[in-house]
């Protein structure tokens, strides 16, 4: 009887280990897709927006060349909301270093309401040709992701 009990739980372990590991896997891949999707724009709720970038001292120039292109896309635009996305976002440079770091704060005031405000769509848009290089650029600068939050007026 025991022989028999321990061939049948071999048996059920030999499909169930493989289905439960396949199952979380399966999670696991589409909790990562979702994750992704989720991220492909940046739209602010309130009134006014703010990012904050930390980038690294050596690549300054470079990210302030990438978001000279994205000001370029956004003014250069045919939709009336990318240009006055473009004229409501502007952007700070912290003059203290943090650790050899340099800190850019975005203002984005007014909002443009269902405006995306994500970096690399709006290079796609203007210069296909240029995205993968741009945002390559962008990302390489970047110390961790960006900080966004929705900002309203207290008076």
């Amino acid at each position: 009887m025991r022989v028999k009990m321990l061939a049948t739980a071999n048996r059920v372990r030999g499909w169930l280990v493989p289905g439960i590991v396949g199952a979380a896997m399966a999670f696991a891949l589409t909790a990562t897709y979702n994750t992704v999707t989720a991220q492909t724009t940046t739209e602010f709720t309130g009134p006014a927006g703010i990012i904050i970038a930390n980038v690294k001292g050596a690549s300054a120039a470079d990210y302030e060349a990438v978001m000279a292109k994205v000001k370029e896309a956004l003014s250069m635009s045919d939709e009336a909301a990318k240009q006055r996305m473009g004229q409501g976002w502007k952007i700070y440079r912290q003059v203290e270093r943090q650790g050899g770091n340099v800190t850019y704060i975005h203002v984005i005031d007014p909002v443009v309401s269902g405006g995306d405000y994500t970096v690399g769509n709006i290079l796609n848009v203007a210069f296909p040709a240029e995205v993968q290089a741009l945002y390559q650029q962008f990302a390489d600068s970047l110390v961790g992701g960006l900080s966004r939050a929705n900002l309203e007026p207290l008076n």
